[in-house]
This record gives C-alpha cells, structure tokens and sequence, in this order.
C-alpha cells in the first residue's frame, strides 16, 4: 500500500483529497507480511515520488496483527507493543461500559478546566484525591 495523504496529484490542488493506493485480496494468507510506504509528509507529487522510489518510510507488519484490532484498521504503523496489548484479556471481561462517564449530577461533579482555580487542584486540596 501506498499511504499518498493529500497533494498525490498536481492536477488536485490543495487538501482536497486523501489518497491511497493497494492492492487487495480477498482471501487469507496465513503469516502473511505487507509492506506499506507512508508518503504523507512531502508536500508535493514529486516529492511523494522520490520517497517510493529510494524507499523509504516503508513498514513492513504482519497482516494477523490488524484482526486483532475491534474493526480491523490498517494501522501500519503502530509499534508491536500496540498489537500485542489486543493479546491480552478484554476489560469488557471484568466491567460494562456504555462509554459515557454519569455522576448522577454532572452540573455539580463535572468542571472544564477554566472553572476550577489553580490554587484547589492537587494533593489535599479540594479538587485532589481523597485518599
């Protein structure tokens, strides 16, 4: 795969579109490892250009490592420590979460950062831990 970003083509100025190119399968290959070339920094078609061809900001990971991810993103550039934390147990085993955080009464639990003074934020003080 070829991770274009914006400004792949001269002829489409601007941010206007982002672009990759691949080539898919639609079936398994057990171990098999992808190479991925990320050209989103130069700015321009030739620079773009010049990067795939002395090849570099290649990646090259295993294609088991995206199944392991909730929705199988390409995320080709993660470190292995990323894909081996989905190795591990779900929390979802241990708790439910419906994804939102309830007081019960946000009005007077919940604070932006410019409501609360410097002065209450930290150990012992009002807005710091209770333990």
């Amino acid at each position: 795969m070829a991770h274009l970003g914006a400004r792949a083509f001269d002829e489409i100025g601007g941010e206007v579109v982002q672009t990759t190119s691949f080539v898919f399968r639609t079936s398994n290959v057990p171990n098999y490892k992808g190479v991925y070339t990320r050209l989103i920094e130069p700015n321009t078609q030739k620079g773009k250009e010049n990067l795939f061809l002395a090849c570099e900001s290649r990646y090259t990971i295993a294609q088991d490592n995206f199944s392991k991810i909730p929705g199988a993103p390409i995320a080709y550039w993660a470190h292995d420590a990323f894909f081996e934390a989905f190795d591990n147990e779900k929390i979802g085993k241990y708790a439910i979460s419906d994804g939102q955080t309830k007081t019960g009464n946000n009005d007077k639990y919940l604070r932006m950062l410019w409501e609360v003074e410097r002065s209450k934020i930290g150990e012992g003080r009002k807005m710091g831990p209770s333990c």
